[in-house]
């Protein structure tokens, strides 16, 4: 460093956390959307997935899981038993591109 800054310097424990945060992260499977992906899918506003999706959450947490999205930026992802009730609801409703 040709300005002679200090260094900063980072504990060992504080790295092994670190380090296993982002070790433990996954890729979305394919077939798993964000609330993003899925309202663009659809032609459907946000809230309106958000809305569907958490009449869900309680009885299925399984169906919301964080991964890794394509920008590598940890999102909530849905699972496909979830996208298919999700998209039954928008058609249902009227909404999107299927109405």
């Amino acid at each position: 460093d040709p300005i002679k800054r200090p260094r900063e310097h980072y504990h060992p424990d504080l790295v092994a956390l670190i380090y296993k945060k982002i070790k433990g992260r996954e890729f979305a499977p394919t077939n798993w959307r964000t609330n993003l992906g899925l309202a663009r899918e659809l032609s459907v506003s946000r809230g309106t997935i958000k809305r569907v999706a958490d009449s869900f959450r309680t009885d299925h947490p399984e169906w919301f899981k964080q991964y890794i999205d394509s920008n590598y930026h940890t999102q909530e992802h849905y699972h496909p038993d979830l996208i298919k009730l999700i998209h039954e609801e928008t058609i249902r409703r009227g909404l999107g591109k299927n109405a």
